[in-house]
């Protein structure tokens, strides 16, 4: 009975493992500003298209708009406020902000700025 018992609990915890924790998933939208949060020391990588086509990376805590989504929103078309266009995984999305990251333009076409506030 005490075998019975010990093979069941070490089957219930090997299962209880496997379970996958809950995920918070953003919302995610063209237009909206984000903040990227690297992994690693390397930085974002910044890919040419919406697959592995890497061309460069980011800093980490690098602000930037969500231009385009591909893949159900896994891939993000992005602009970072120096220019940087191209896309990430949204894996390295940290929590989306609500102010304003990038200059908008204003009557006459020219960059208008925009005072940023630290987090």
């Amino acid at each position: 009975m005490k075998k019975l018992v010990a093979t069941f609990l070490i089957i219930l915890t090997f299962f209880w493992c496997l379970t996958p924790l809950p995920v918070f998933a953003l919302n995610l939208e063209v237009g909206q500003q984000i903040k990227l949060k690297a992994k690693t020391d390397l930085g974002i990588p910044l890919h040419r298209k919406s697959s592995t086509s890497l061309v460069g990376r980011i800093k980490d805590g690098t602000l930037a708009q969500i231009t385009g989504t591909a893949k159900e929103k896994h891939w993000l078309n992005i602009k970072t406020a120096d220019g940087k266009t191209g896309w990430i995984i949204e894996d390295y999305v940290s929590p989306v902000l609500n102010r304003p990251v990038l200059p908008k333009e204003d009557n006459q076409g020219t960059l208008s700025k925009i005072r940023l506030n630290k987090n």
